[in-house]
């Protein structure tokens, strides 16, 4: 079986699809049967290469929402990313 697979590496739910994909494949019984391409896309051609400001402002901007509602987008990545095996919690 051949699997391609296309994902932007800068976007941390794609990195959250990945992971969950390997711990699937290797409980796969059959997961040495199993070809996988990873393809590049990305979800933002126009984002600039570094972006200045909070990441709040930004993703309320982007989605056209409030910043409180920005900010609990923000803390359900992180909390969803968190509880992933191999997925290491916020810096502190």
């Amino acid at each position: 079986m051949h699997v391609e697979i296309w994902s932007d590496i800068a976007c941390p739910w794609c990195y959250v699809g990945k992971r969950r994909f390997e711990a699937a494949l290797a409980q796969y019984p059959h997961r040495d049967e199993v070809e996988v391409t990873w393809r590049s896309f990305e979800l933002d051609p126009s984002a600039p290469r570094e972006r200045g400001g909070d990441a709040a402002g930004h993703l309320a901007e982007k989605y056209g929402t409030s910043r409180e509602h920005a900010e609990g987008m923000h803390r359900q990545m992180t909390e969803v990313a968190a509880g992933e095996p191999g997925v290491a919690g916020p810096r502190r």
